[in-house]
């Protein structure tokens, strides 16, 4: 099981020895041909590896309430993996996830399944192999020698993001392993959710449906939430047998995985199923109202596209069938006459009208104000928590933040918001910097379309500042949320009598040094650290960068065991914003953590008062 090869592996060669256990793999790959793709970046000349290769010689039982699962050992480094372990029952389309029923059957864990049902991404991992509906699975990391009977190792369960719409736990940047080996007392346990339209999408507009008839399918619009549940509970109930403390459980995600621990820290059911939570690039912001999914109208859009005229007609698709209605364009004669208003994030296909979590009193999952719930209610107030964000988020997306149409795109969405005339918006531009030409940025490059490529590049010479400029909207979708997220739970602890502590970081060092200088600290630059899987960066890894995951790592498995990351690390308040940085913006050669008071902070005062009315 290679589960580390990606798609720009154009060959391997196995070559095993005569014990029929050991031998050589040589890797033959042009990384290139994705990062060509992707981001227009040079060729790269192919690349080979050779490596010494064991198979695991011998399988790991372990019993559980649902079942005796066999799992692998790795003989070099002593970590036990048990992947795609049900947690659920196989998942009932648009319905609330059940937990499993007790059984003494003997399962194989060796290998991955199948992903979470989504739509084709080629950069996206997971979505590149199987998919199923049959998808509410995890991974367990732990180390050799674990003891049911003293289970004491602290457990850091991990949400992937990717939108609400990709990605997977098979994702090899998500491999705990070396988290595992680093740290053999603490168990590492990754899960799948349902995605796209099959975990949030609202159906009680369709024609067809019946309130009362179909009450059970009301919370289709957080089934991913209620699954990462399910796995929690599973986690409680059988973790022990791992060697893990059931009740020293850390929830930890990023992008799209830390929207989703924002909403776990709030959501009805949470209550007891973790002790610690990290955000990583993602809060509650990443929610959509009510009137955002009535707007959207995807369900409506899904059932016209599947050629289908009622919800029965829809339920009873195969997954192939909807997966193919998601993909059609927004401009087929099927969808004419459907109202419908673009995603945050634009898109030309059914698939781009995504929901997110639904923040909605009346369903009883997520509160429909989940900010100013943060500091009301009540399931948070005895977690510790610590929130982050990088310095360059959208940098990420600076390949797309241009071919789309204002009224679309993610640019687009900042110049109807800040270029309305108001006077307090055109002094933060003064005070920024940026003076009037961000508003002639804006205009250009969300109104031309499409750009070429090489064109969107080149703006860096027409506009000097082009990658700043991204920096207006990483505050305003990233770090601003995150600060106030923490200044809530900071209230929720104080006015509740809880006892959770508040940590905050800001991830500054780039990602990539010479293959793509521009992207800076983006989005999801602290992954391959906090995994321990600096080999997976886009130009390799190096001494600084295995330093800086020693570092990052390190300080995430403290907070995970312990509550406190570390000497470079202090409580966060309101007063003096206390924040651990990462790292330096620009600097590939700074691996360290300082701890400064209200860094940028000038931004944070200027921004902060502006965001939540963007939001409404």
């Amino acid at each position: 099981s290679f589960d580390s090869c990606q798609s720009y592996t154009n060959e391997i060669v196995v070559a095993v020895g005569p014990d029929g256990k050991s031998g050589t793999v040589t890797f033959i790959w042009d990384r290139g041909r994705y990062n060509r793709a992707v981001h227009g970046i040079p060729e790269t000349p192919v690349h080979h590896a050779v490596i010494e290769a064991r198979y695991p010689d011998e399988d790991v039982t372990v019993k559980c309430k649902n079942g005796r699962f066999v799992g692998l050992k790795n003989s070099v480094t002593g970590v036990c993996s048990f992947k795609s372990v049900p947690f659920a029952k196989p998942a009932r389309r648009w319905l609330p996830p059940e937990d499993p029923d007790p059984s003494d059957a003997v399962i194989s864990a060796r290998q991955f399944g199948p992903a979470a049902a989504q739509t084709y991404e080629p950069s996206e991992y997971a979505s590149r192999g199987p998919i199923s509906e049959d998808c509410l699975k995890l991974t367990v990391w732990t180390a050799d020698g674990f003891n049911p009977n003293n289970p004491d190792r602290a457990v850091m369960f991990f949400i992937h993001g990717g939108s609400y719409v990709l990605g997977g736990m098979c994702d090899p940047l998500y491999d705990g392993a070396n988290i595992v080996m680093s740290n053999p007392d603490v168990i590492v346990v990754s899960c799948d959710y349902r995605l796209c339209a099959f975990g949030f999408l609202d159906l009680t507009e369709l024609p067809g449906f019946d309130p009362v008839e179909h009450a059970a399918y009301a919370q289709a619009p957080n089934l991913g939430i209620l699954d990462q549940q399910a796995g929690l509970r599973w986690v409680k109930d059988n973790i022990a047998s791992f060697g893990g403390n059931p009740d020293n459980v850390t929830i930890f995600g990023e992008s799209a995985g830390g929207g989703s621990v924002s909403c776990l820290l709030q959501a009805k059911g949470s209550e007891g199923l973790f002790k610690r939570a990290i955000v990583m690039s993602g809060t509650v912001d990443l929610t959509d109202s009510a009137a955002l999914y009535k707007g959207s109208n995807q369900a409506l859009l899904l059932m016209k596209a599947a050629d289908k005229n009622s919800f029965g007609e829809l339920l009873e698709c195969n997954t192939d069938e909807l997966i193919n209605a998601l993909n059609v364009s927004l401009t087929d004669p099927r969808l004419a006459g459907i109202p419908h208003i673009a995603s945050r994030e634009g898109g030309s296909t059914v698939a781009d009208m995504n929901n997110r979590p639904m923040c909605d009193d009346a369903r009883g999952i997520v509160p429909s104000d989940p900010f100013a719930s943060f500091a009301t209610n009540a399931v948070a107030k005895d977690v510790d928590v610590m929130i982050g964000s990088t310095s360059e988020e959208l940098n990420y997306w600076a390949h797309l933040m241009f071919n789309v149409p204002h009224t679309n795109g993610p640019l687009g969405y900042y110049y109807d918001f800040l270029s309305n005339g108001v006077s307090r918006t055109q002094n933060i531009y003064t005070q920024l910097g940026y003076g009037s030409e961000v508003l002639e940025f804006l205009r250009d490059v969300s109104t031309t379309h499409p750009f070429d490529r090489d064109e969107r590049f080149n703006l860096g010479g027409r506009y000097p500042e082009i990658w700043g400029r991204t920096e207006l909207r990483s505050e305003l979708a990233f770090r601003i949320p995150s600060i106030i997220m923490a200044e809530q739970h900071l209230k929720q602890v104080e006015d509740l009598g809880g006892s959770g502590k508040t940590y905050m970081y800001y991830f500054c060092r780039p990602q990539a040094s010479g293959r793509m200088p521009w992207v800076g600290a983006c989005h999801a630059s602290e992954l391959t650290s906090v995994f321990k899987n600096t080999h997976l960066d886009v130009d390799g890894t190096n001494e600084v960068k295995k330093t800086l995951a020693e570092n990052v790592s390190g300080a995430f498995v403290a907070f995970a065991m312990t509550g406190n990351p570390g000497d470079d690390w202090a409580t966060y308040d309101a007063e003096e914003r206390k924040t651990t940085v990462i790292g330096k913006k620009g600097d590939y050669n700074d691996a360290k953590l300082r701890l400064q008071y209200d860094p940028d902070g000038a931004q944070r005062e200027l921004l902060e008062p502006d965001f939540l009315a963007y939001r409404k």
